[in-house]
């Protein structure tokens, strides 16, 4: 008996990968599947690379892939690293752009300046408040108002109050803003997408990017 085979007579596409793709590469891709960590993203016909949910935006804080893209969307993404071994490529599409907590969000959001925002999410240690799109702010319980420090903070504020706070702490290295409650200026109508819960994406697997 005799074996024969096809893809052996054809290069195997990654042992190009690394030479091809080398990190800092940019690329355009079109999403072929979703996961609850990521996104694979087709970079040509038979290598897909792994888009990390943690590499999709500096500011926002992404749980679902969906929140930033869809199964189809053609991409721009940069390449992180290649593992030709285990044939893994991964990507991010916050690297495209500079990060905003090196410069632009301290300069802007000092300590002791006043802003305005929109409460979008209650714990129970407090609310986060939009500063601007995808920039949260976390106004602590402990802030919130005098004279009122045993009271819950969804009995102080509702999803979609506009508050007016001052900045009380900028820390870059762990990503956060601090605030301080100033006062209540009217409420606007949050969009859909915050209140409703987003489907579940297809599963795929590491290795394939295929749904298992």
């Amino acid at each position: 008996e005799i074996s024969l085979g096809m893809k052996q007579a054809e290069v195997n596409p990654w042992t190009l990968v690394e030479e091809k793709y080398p990190p800092g590469t940019r690329i355009s891709g079109k999403v072929r599947n979703l996961t609850n960590y990521g996104a694979f993203v087709e970079i040509e016909e038979g290598i897909d690379g792994l888009l990390h949910v943690s590499d999709m935006s500096w500011t926002k804080k992404v749980s679902n892939p969906q929140e930033m893209i869809k199964k189809g969307d053609t991409i721009e993404a940069m390449v992180l690293s290649v593992d030709q071994e285990k044939k893994r490529v991964a990507l991010g599409m916050k690297q495209l752009k500079e990060d905003p907590w090196l410069h632009a969000i301290p300069e802007t959001f000092k300590v002791g300046a006043t802003t305005e925002g929109v409460v979008t999410k209650i714990t129970s240690f407090g609310v986060f408040v939009e500063l601007e799109s995808d920039l949260e702010g976390l106004l602590h319980v402990s802030e919130m108002a005098s004279g009122q420090k045993n009271s819950a903070p969804q009995d102080l504020v509702k999803p979609g109050e506009r508050l007016a706070v001052e900045v009380i702490k900028v820390d870059p290295s762990e990503r956060k803003i601090g605030l301080k409650f100033l006062q209540k200026l009217g409420t606007v109508e949050l969009p859909p997408a915050a209140t409703q819960e987003v489907a579940a994406p297809e599963v795929a697997t590491p290795e394939t990017g295929t749904p298992s």
